[in-house]
């Protein structure tokens, strides 16, 4: 695998590490893997802190919930926490 670096990029490497985490937290999430999901969205938060990016870190936050409310019985689908 090759990794290409675009100085042009304002935020670089690390919007790309946010992005990765955020979907590694789901696939995690959909295996059924809640812990390395919830630790995995936990640094994402981190890294959209870092980026200064507000719009990032709800989107962590909320994906946290989420996963966080996954695992609890009773409560059916995580979509519907939010509908």
């Amino acid at each position: 695998m090759y990794c290409t670096f675009a100085p042009h990029r304002k935020q670089g490497l690390d919007e790309d590490l946010y992005r990765c985490q955020f979907s590694l937290s789901g696939i995690y999430q959909r295996n059924g893997k809640l812990s390395k999901a919830l630790r995995l969205m936990e640094e994402a938060g981190a890294c959209a802190v870092k980026m200064k990016d507000r719009g990032a870190e709800r989107d962590a936050m909320l994906q946290k919930v989420v996963v966080s409310t996954a695992g609890i019985s009773g409560l059916g689908s995580p979509r519907r926490v939010f509908e």
